[in-house]
């Protein structure tokens, strides 16, 4: 399921680096964050584990998707990642892609199937 958000080009800062995120929330979408230098200098491999706020709770995804263009995003909605985690392997490509099979054929959400597959006794929420 995509989504176009239609901006004003002034309002992207240039030099910004936004991640897709696959939350463990029903989600009918992926969120878009930005990656700060002061977080992490250099790229965000796809499969990264990162901390992000939303809706007032801190949780930790799974970068789904990099590189993407900053063409149809509102800068002003636009978080941070809060951190880099570095406790567990990177989630491997194939896995993501399996993940997405899942949630079409099981009409589910990507951040539900991420839920599921994560590790038993081990919390996403922070």
């Amino acid at each position: 399921m995509s989504y176009i958000l239609w901006i004003n080009s002034d309002l992207i800062m240039p030099g910004n680096r936004y991640i897709e995120v696959i939350l463990p929330v029903k989600l009918g979408w992926n969120p878009v964050y930005r990656v700060p230098e002061s977080v992490c200098a250099s790229d965000v491999p796809e499969g990264s584990r990162v901390k992000v706020m939303l809706q007032g709770k801190v949780l930790t995804g799974v970068v789904s998707r990099t590189g993407i263009s900053s063409e149809g995003l509102k800068e002003e909605r636009i978080r941070d990642i809060l951190s880099l985690e570095t406790g567990l392997e990177p989630v491997s490509r194939e896995e993501i892609a399996l993940w997405r099979f899942m949630s079409d054929y099981y009409l589910c959400t990507e951040g539900e199937v991420l839920k599921c597959a994560y590790p038993s006794g081990k919390e996403y929420n922070s």
